[in-house]
């Protein structure tokens, strides 16, 4: 065909509030000038409530004269506390040896009760509604909790040696996380003895509406309106724990006059294991794992061009893990996309092979004019694909090769030089260019051989302008961030990917600080820009959403204990 099928028409109007908190404490200690401790606690506290309404038609499934309207109503919380405790020491008895530690707690939690979901038909002409299960949703109930608890412990030793700014660094690192998953599912099934709610969601839920009704004297039946069935499965349910365990060696020396060298290399034990709630199958076929060891080795070196200047070349391996959602034998439903998400206990952890290449010169104190290149190979990275099924079913999937490469512009200025009124303004920008390609597992003889990495943007500018005034104790940013086309959702069955659409978007935040109280406003998006969804197909564009998210403001209090 010369040209896609159009799905749908609507309009949606959507509504967030959102409210959060703050707390930090930090408490330092130092026993003598060779010694020192310190504690760091953070506490965040915010909630979002979300109300969507969306109207309009369906051309594949509904009659010109039929309308589908739908609700969405959540509301959902998130708690983070974090603390750590460690100590700085001097071994002068040691060649100034250095030797820091710190452990820590963190708890995160997330709670999503009764997210809810109504949608219907809506006959304009007989103005009549109803709930064809065949062709949408029945509205939905969603319960859903996280949480999380993570313990971490880390060590370093540095040891000078000699001369030649030459030391060798060890340390050890270990961090242990639990997790617990839980969704329940609740929909509503409609009855013909139901009263006709007229397209009001009260009326539908209403308590004439839901259970028993009424009485049929001449069957002595009774008559059963809407009701509630539990569509919740043992498997909406995992729990899971990501262990890693650490140790590096590394060795800083100067070669030359000009020329540093860092090298080491790191051993990194992976042992990761997430288990579905649903016990009526086998723990092997619920249990997805990676129990995995990796060498991973860094050499960087640095040339000075000059007092200010240097010139970087590093090579470095990295990895990347699937989290527990990926790896989760779980499967949830995506109302965004009305698509299922599934999890794959079959996934590896990636490897990245890093090479990078740096300019920088340092003009004054604060001042950067800088030139990067990179170059990034992924083996087994992590993608999604489409399956075969009558539903539309996503995985996540391994993937043999992928790779990134690009180059960035960095810069940085006071802009004194114009005018000493201007002494505490800077300017600030980079411009980063950006390719990247992933191998794509083909369900169709019409996908390409590649696409780019989700969310990744071809180019990336930010610019801002900065106002601090330590006199004063006022400081103030205006940014401006302009990003590319970024891959959204996967085209399916053949069909060409949905991309973000490049924007701009233009912030501002001003502090001011008034002994122990400090006070912040912070615009955002000021310009106000659309946001624009959509993808291509034989030169022409084909819309999938546009919308407003409209300006935010804010306005912060904070008091420091001193």
């Amino acid at each position: 065909s010369n040209e896609l099928r159009n799905k749908g028409d609507y309009q949606e109007t959507k509504g967030t509030e959102a409210g959060i908190v703050n707390s930090m404490l930090g408490v330092n200690l130092k026993i003598n000038k060779y010694n020192s401790l310190g504690l760091t606690a953070l506490y965040n506290h915010s909630g979002e409530k979300t109300s969507r309404y969306l109207v309009g038609e369906r051309p594949e499934q509904i009659i010109d004269e039929d309308q589908l309207e739908g609700r969405g109503l959540s509301f959902e919380e998130r708690q983070l506390f974090s603390s750590h405790f460690g100590g700085d020491h001097a071994i002068v008895g040691l060649n100034n040896a250095k030797l820091e530690w710190k452990v820590g707690y963190t708890k995160s939690s997330m709670d999503e009760p009764a997210t809810r979901y109504f949608t219907n038909v809506h006959n304009t002409e007989l103005d009549i509604y109803s709930i064809p299960k065949q062709s949408v949703q029945l509205p939905a109930f969603y319960y859903r909790t996280l949480t999380d608890d993570q313990f971490d412990a880390k060590i370093d030793f540095e040891l000078p040696l000699g001369q030649n700014e030459n030391k060798i660094k060890v340390g050890g690192l270990y961090t242990s996380k639990d997790r617990v998953f839980d969704e329940q599912l609740y929909q509503i099934f409609t009855s013909n003895f139901a009263t006709p709610y007229a397209g009001d969601p009260d009326v539908f839920l209403g308590e004439d509406n839901i259970g028993i009704i009424s009485l049929d004297e001449t069957r002595n039946q009774y008559r059963i309106g809407n009701y509630l069935v539990d569509f919740t499965s043992p498997n909406n349910a995992y729990t899971g724990n990501n262990t890693v365990t650490a140790g590096y060696a590394m060795w800083k020396t100067k070669i030359t006059s000009h020329l540093k060298m860092v090298a080491g290399a790191r051993y990194e034990k992976t042992d990761l294991e997430v288990i579905s709630g649903d016990e009526n199958i086998d723990i092997e076929e619920r249990t997805g794992a990676i129990n995995q060891g990796d060498v991973l080795p860094v050499v960087n070196l640095i040339y000075a061009t000059g007092e200010k200047s240097n010139f970087r070349a590093a090579y470095s391996k990295t990895l990347a893990r699937p989290n527990m959602r990926e790896i989760a034998p779980f499967v949830s439903y995506d109302p965004l996309t009305a698509s299922f998400i599934i999890g794959n206990t079959d996934l590896k952890r990636t490897l990245v092979g890093n090479y990078d290449l740096r300019w920088e010169w340092f003009m004054n104190p604060g001042e950067i004019v800088a030139v990067s290149a990179y170059y990034k190979d992924f083996t087994d990275p992590i993608s999604s694909r489409y399956l075969p099924s009558s539903n539309t079913e996503i995985k996540f999937i391994n993937v043999d090769r992928a790779k990134v490469y690009g180059i960035e512009l960095e810069f940085r200025k006071s802009l004194q030089f114009l005018s000493p009124r201007f002494k505490n303004l800077k300017f600030s920008s980079n411009l980063s260019l950006i390719n990247s390609d992933v191998d794509v597992v083909k369900t169709s003889p019409y996908e390409p051989e590649t696409r780019p990495f989700e969310g990744q943007a071809p180019y990336i500018v930010n610019a801002a302008l900065l106002y601090d005034n330590s006199i004063n104790n006022v400081a103030a940013t205006l940014s401006l961030n302009y990003i590319g086309d970024r891959l959204r959702f996967l085209g399916q069955d053949g069909a060409p990917d949905i991309y973000d659409r490049a924007r701009g978007q233009l912030d501002f935040n001003l502090q001011k600080k008034f002994g122990q109280i400090g006070l912040s406003l912070t615009a955002q998006n000021l310009l106000n820009s659309d946001f624009v969804i959509s993808s291509d197909y034989k030169g022409k564009e084909y819309l999938y959403s546009r919308f407003k998210a409209g300006t935010s403001y804010s306005l912060g209090v904070s008091y420091s204990f001193r």
